[in-house]
């Protein structure tokens, strides 16, 4: 503004966007394009392009009735028989109407009029078991018939008839009583349905059996299908079959007394077609009329289910689900996925159906099975379509100065919390004493925050207007007074009364410290817990953690204990950088904020991967290790995988982030490295993503199996791990550590990884220290030990050692 003197400040910019164009392309289809409804409420599928937020309905043109915009919407078409017109046009948030677009449906809910039953007459005795029903229609605009024949209260025949077919051959019927009916239908599916009207069958001579089992054009699920037939009466009576895979090709032929026969294995999908007849002593009967089945093993095959033509949510809890299924007759849909208390319903290509009550995310499940006889195949694996029921608008709590409420603060901080249930907050707009200030506002999907620099003393007024996704709008107005008075008037009054002014009430926004992040590194199966510490010489109003990943979000923290608050975010996607931070308010109502802190979300994995199962165990390990600091140790252990590596000890040179490790075990030598001059137990590859300065040490532990060293001439002493570096191998420190009964264990250090070789040297033997110059031959030894046993022997005999006894024979008697 400006007067003859000065001018003031601007005022704070605002934006606006010039939208005069309308939504275009837009289209109306009632009960999906029918020519006829016999009801007048009927389903609407709309469509827009161009931004529409209002779908807009009329019954003549000129009376509108306005909706929050949706591809389907139920309708009602005013009362009278006849061509209706329903008018569509949409319109976008900004008031631009579309032109009006229009569908028609003829309604008609007059049902036609019954036929009249020619032939049979009523009680008639037909003596053919193939029998001609016949009928006249009055009406002009039917559709189609169906004939039904019964007996005993059952149906045990029925036939769609198209307009133009008035007459209708049974297949074979049994002797014995029956009825017959017709029922007409319009257009519209209005029906009529004539009285029963009796007839009885009874031929001379031998009668043919009725077949009763398959009924015609089943579906059965058994590949070793059971034909049946009625009985015929008569002594000796036996039924000859025949079948075969087409009406002029029945070729498999049998005989038997029963009233049954299990057919011979069949494939999924084969049509069989069949007829009997009966036989005694003298003659046989007919065969009766050909019925087909198919054999049917195969349950149906689900598709996909969509919920209001795959809109993300709906304002309305009637909703048309489009369904597509291979061999479905029958189908369950539920919001429970146990599909407790839902029975089975007729399988359609759309049908409308009710969510539960409560805005939120709804999932529909969808299940289907087919008519085959006698055990139905079904397919249990659910479809299912989600959708966000938005029937609220959005609600608001806290407001922060309180309405009405008197403050002396002069820098208050504005805060108002609110939410959806549904599609949740799409904009948030705020006016502090009719100013914008939305721009310099904090707003989050729960709350909106905003703190006066400078206020002046007085009432002020806060509006703020929260927009959902569904276009729903909730505004919250409320007014507080900003005093400087303390609200007695009497203080420091009498200056002669001695009396010491009243100390200065400390008012300091609050203090927040001592933020905890647990953990620190954070994987994405991590749920993370934000603590902190608040203390201030008011009452504690709020404290709330913010935070972005993408999208401001905040949530109220939890007083733990004493001044100790606490709040969990998370999981996050990994690669996700999370920035938060928390602000704390009193009752003043004063606002402070902390420092901003940050992580970024790692792939969860473990130093050592799980124990894969024997059968399961790799050549091939890759590793992660999340953080290392400078100077720390990670211990991988390998003992339980498939390689000879029992350990891997790495120590850092430098603080590492997403270290990887990838261990081989290699088959052959590898074409780019040359042959070791020792015997090679095996070669290893050890690769990682980081430059060998940044690494202090490694030190690898491995083994050598024992049956190696004994089949090879091996001194397990001379085992040594060899690091292929600079086109050479070069021999790495190894120590011997132990041994058990299978395995001998070796540890070595490495200035870096690469490709390894594990390898060892042949045993050499041991030379006597001196040789004589001339060695004695052994034949000679052993006569001269002969010789000296005998001189021996003979010198004992010479001195009386030795003696030989001479015994005398015995003499004989006289």
């Amino acid at each position: 503004s400006r007067n003859a003197t000065t001018q003031s400040n601007y005022s704070t910019i605002r934006s606006f966007t010039i939208d005069i164009q309308p939504p275009i392309l837009h289209s109306i289809q009632i009960n999906n394009g029918a020519a006829y409804t016999n009801n007048r409420t009927v389903t609407l599928t709309l469509s827009a392009t161009g931004g529409p937020s209002y779908n807009w309905l009329s019954n003549d043109g000129s009376t509108w009735t306005k909706y929050q915009y949706s591809t389907t919407q139920t309708w009602n078409l005013p009362a009278g028989e006849g061509l209706k017109t329903v008018y569509y046009k949409a319109s976008d948030s900004s008031g631009n109407n579309a032109t009006a677009v229009t569908a028609t449906i003829t309604l008609d809910t007059i049902p036609p009029s019954p036929v009249t039953l020619s032939s049979p007459s009523s009680g008639a005795t037909v003596t053919t078991q193939t029998p001609t029903f016949s009928w006249s229609d009055p009406n002009s605009n039917t559709k189609r018939f169906k004939i039904e024949i019964l007996q005993s209260g059952s149906v045990i025949q029925s036939s769609y008839l198209n307009s133009s077919t008035t007459t209708y051959t049974a297949e074979t019927l049994a002797e014995g009583s029956y009825s017959w009916r017709v029922t007409v239908y319009d257009m519209a599916n209005n029906s009529a349905i004539t009285s029963q009207r009796s007839f009885t069958v009874s031929v001379t001579g031998l009668a043919t059996p009725s077949p009763t089992f398959p009924t015609n054009g089943a579906y059965v699920n058994d590949t070793t299908p059971r034909i049946q037939w009625s009985q015929v009466s008569g002594a000796g009576i036996t039924y000859e079959y025949r079948y075969g895979y087409s009406e002029t090709n029945l070729t498999n032929t049998g005989s038997t007394s029963s009233l049954y026969i299990d057919l011979e294995t069949h494939e999924n999908g084969e049509v069989i077609y069949w007829q009997v007849r009966s036989r005694n002593a003298t003659t046989q009967s007919n065969y009766s009329t050909i019925r087909s089945f198919t054999i049917d093993i195969q349950p149906p095959i689900l598709h996909s289910i969509q919920i209001n033509n795959g809109a993300s949510y709906t304002t309305s809890r009637s909703v048309t689900l489009t369904l597509n299924a291979t061999g479905a007759n029958w189908m369950k849909l539920s919001e429970n996925e146990d599909f407790i208390d839902t029975n089975w319903i007729a399988y359609a290509t759309t049908y409308t159906f009710t969510l539960s009550s409560g805005d939120g995310e709804k999932t529909i499940y969808f299940i289907a099975k087919d008519n085959a006889v006698e055990n139905a195949n079904v397919n249990n694996t659910a479809l299912t379509a989600s959708i966000t029921l938005d029937t609220q608008a959005p609600y608001t709590s806290n407001p922060l100065p309180n309405d009405g409420a008197s403050i002396t603060t002069t820098n208050p901080t504005i805060q108002l919390t609110y939410g959806d249930n549904g599609t949740g907050i799409k904009s948030v707009y705020i006016l502090v004493d009719n100013v914008n200030v939305t721009s310099n506002a904090t707003i989050s999907d729960t709350k909106v925050s905003y703190t006066f620099s400078s206020a002046s003393t007085g009432t002020h007024t806060v509006n703020v207007t929260i927009h959902d996704n569904a276009t729903h709008t909730t505004y919250y107005n409320w007014s507080f007074t900003i005093s400087t008075s303390s609200g007695d008037d009497n203080i420091g009054g009498d200056s002669g009364s001695g009396a010491l002014p009243p100390a200065e009430e400390t008012d300091n926004p609050p203090v927040i410290s001592d933020i905890l992040q647990t953990p620190q590194t954070v994987t994405n199966e991590d749920t993370i817990t934000i603590k902190t510490t608040v203390t201030d010489d008011n009452e504690i109003e709020s404290v709330d953690l913010y935070w972005n990943d993408g999208t401001l979000h905040s949530k109220q923290m939890t007083l733990e204990e004493e001044s100790t608050y606490h709040a969990t975010i998370g999981p996050f996607t990994s690669g996700t950088t999370v920035t938060y931070y928390i602000t704390a308010t009193d009752n003043a109502p004063q606002t402070n904020t902390s420092d901003i802190y940050s992580f970024t979300v790692l792939n969860h994995s473990t130093s050592s991967p799980t124990t894969p199962s024997e059968e399961e165990k790799p050549a091939a390990i890759n590793l992660t290790i999340y953080m290392m600091t400078a100077g720390e140790t990670k211990n991988i252990s390998l003992e339980n995988y498939e390689t000879v590596l029992e350990e891997i000890k790495i120590t850092a040179a430098d603080n590492l982030t997403d270290v990887k490790v990838n261990v081989k075990k290699l088959t052959d030598k590898p074409a780019d490295v040359m042959e070791p001059s020792e015997k090679v137990y095996t070669y290893i590859s050890i690769e990682t993503n980081v430059e060998p300065d940044d690494i202090s040490s490694i030190i690898i532990t491995f083994k050598v199996e024992k049956p190696w060293f004994k089949e090879n001439n091996i001194d397990k002493k001379t085992v040594v791990l060899l690091r292929y570096h600079s086109n050479q191998w070069q021999k790495l420190t190894t120590t011997f550590k132990n041994e058990d009964e299978e395995y001998v264990y070796y540890e070595a250090e490495a200035p870096g990884l690469s490709t390894f070789a594990i390898v060892g040297s042949t045993l050499t033997a041991k030379l006597p220290a001196s040789l004589p110059t001339q060695q004695i031959p052994w034949i000679l030894i052993v006569i001269v030990t002969i010789a000296s046993i005998i001189v021996v022997i003979v010198l004992l005999f010479k001195t009386g050692f030795l003696y030989l006894e001479r015994k005398e024979p015995p003499k004989n008697k006289k």
